[in-house]
């Protein structure tokens, strides 16, 4: 249990609360890290391939077989699971897995805290 303390309020919260509420600079990274896995996930999902061999430096059509279908798919993927819109000039130049994180923690926030670090 994590406690928090203001001078106008007192909250006291688990971790898992306290994980989806803090802006800290760990809390953030523990969030990026989650977020990577999960579209790693989705990536793998939509490229067929086991989410182990899903790393960074991976291209989405080179390395994953991915075809330009399975690219719009995976990016419409994205959109659906983070609730946003990556413009078409956007997903045109995503070619590896390290852009699309880099890309998503750019344009996700939680919880007001801004982009995920």
């Amino acid at each position: 249990m994590t406690k928090f303390e203001n001078k106008s309020f007192s909250v006291a919260m688990t971790g898992k609360e306290h994980f989806t509420w803090c802006k800290c600079i760990m809390c953030r990274k523990k969030k990026g890290r989650a977020m990577e896995e999960r579209i790693n996930q989705i990536i793998s999902d939509n490229a067929g391939v086991n989410i182990k061999e899903v790393k960074p430096d991976q291209r989405l059509i080179d390395d994953l077989g991915c075809d330009s279908l399975d690219t719009v798919e995976l990016i419409m993927a994205l959109e659906d699971e983070y609730e946003i819109a990556i413009p078409d000039v956007d997903s045109e130049k995503i070619k590896t897995v390290g852009e699309i994180h880099e890309y998503m923690k750019t344009r996700v926030t939680t919880s007001g805290s801004g982009p995920m670090m």
